[in-house]
């Protein structure tokens, strides 16, 4: 047979405020026992932080407490805490859910229109990023993310709200030098622009680094395979001949057969069974041993066409392992 080549996922007044930011979320039917006293511990804590004005403290034990045992009040606390720590597209985000949720659940509490309220007063504070697609997004594979998180085809070239702060702009494709970036975000009403560049071809070596052809290359792979095929045969070799060795003493036993090999019926059918297991038990071990050597040889000459060394012009290596009626050829050609 020919051996293959190789292989090519963001007031309505002071006291309704107070009164809505200071209620207990409520139970959740999914949450267990401990959950919910860990999300009430979380909850009591982080309201104490934010009263201390620590925001950024109190966020995250909110944020868990909401994790642990959701409800509109633990949400509307964690809005809160965003716009208190300037995180104000996490906090408009976090309003908008909240209003839907509420909305949702048949809210009775007033939580839909504080969120309302809430989300369209921050709305004109919002600082944005747009990030524009490179020239060369039509490169196979091209992917653009900001800070780690790929950005979908609809974002690009849309102004979307961001936290102030730093964020990491990257783009990268199979074949080409990645590209990154990093800009600051200003806590202010404005859209930051950034245009990625299109992308640079990679030197051989680095685009193997991104994502090349490394050592396990299909010939090297294929040598594996049929290496572990060889392997299997020298087993089965193995086996069939302890099964023909096995039928030759049983047919020598109880004077089955004699000194001379004159057999009885029992014998004879002994001998034919154990003269079968041994010539599978040859074929296993020839075919076996020549997949083990073809096999070795494809990983010895499987190297990366970055590494491995040319071959003369018109000429590709190449091995062969065929098998026909009473024979079996190995072949090959550098």
């Amino acid at each position: 047979m020919r051996l293959p080549r190789p292989f090519r996922s963001f007031f309505l007044g002071a006291i309704i405020l107070t009164s809505l930011l200071t209620a207990a979320s409520p139970a959740q039917a999914e949450a267990s026992a401990a959950d919910k006293a860990a999300a009430e511990a979380l909850f009591v804590e982080g309201r104490k932080l934010l009263a201390d004005g620590r925001a950024p403290e109190a966020c995250p034990k909110l944020a868990e407490s909401q994790r642990l045992n959701p409800g509109l009040g633990t949400m509307l606390n964690l809005a809160d805490c965003y716009e208190k720590a300037g995180q104000t597209a996490s906090a408009w985000g976090l309003f908008n859910d909240l209003q839907a949720s509420a909305r949702r659940e048949g809210d009775t509490r007033g939580y839909e229109a504080e969120a309302a309220r809430r989300a369209m007063l921050l709305e004109p504070k919002l600082s944005k990023l747009m990030v524009k697609a490179p020239s060369g997004a039509q490169v196979p594979g091209v992917a653009v993310r900001r800070d780690g998180q790929v950005l979908g085809e609809g974002l690009m070239g849309s102004a979307v709200p961001v936290d102030p702060g730093e964020h990491t702009i990257e783009a990268s494709a199979p074949g080409r030098k990645a590209w990154k970036t990093t800009v600051k975000i200003d806590a202010k009403a404005a859209v930051t622009i950034i245009d990625v560049p299109e992308l640079a071809v990679a030197p051989a070596s680095e685009s193997e680094t991104q994502g090349g052809p490394g050592f396990w290359t299909g010939r090297r792979t294929a040598g594996v395979v049929i290496g572990g095929v060889g392997v299997v045969g020298l087993v089965l070799g193995s086996v069939f001949g302890g099964r023909a060795l096995s039928k030759k003493a049983e047919s020598n036993a109880d004077n089955h057969c004699d000194a001379q090999n004159f057999c009885d019926p029992t014998g004879k059918s002994l001998r034919r069974e154990g003269l079968t297991a041994g010539n599978i038990s040859t074929a296993s071990f020839i075919l076996g041993g020549l997949a083990v050597a073809g096999g070795v040889v494809l990983v010895l000459t499987g190297a990366p066409r970055s590494t491995a060394k040319p071959a003369a012009a018109g000429k590709r290596p190449a091995v062969e392992l065929a098998a026909g009626p009473g024979s079996v050829c190995l072949s090959g050609r550098w």
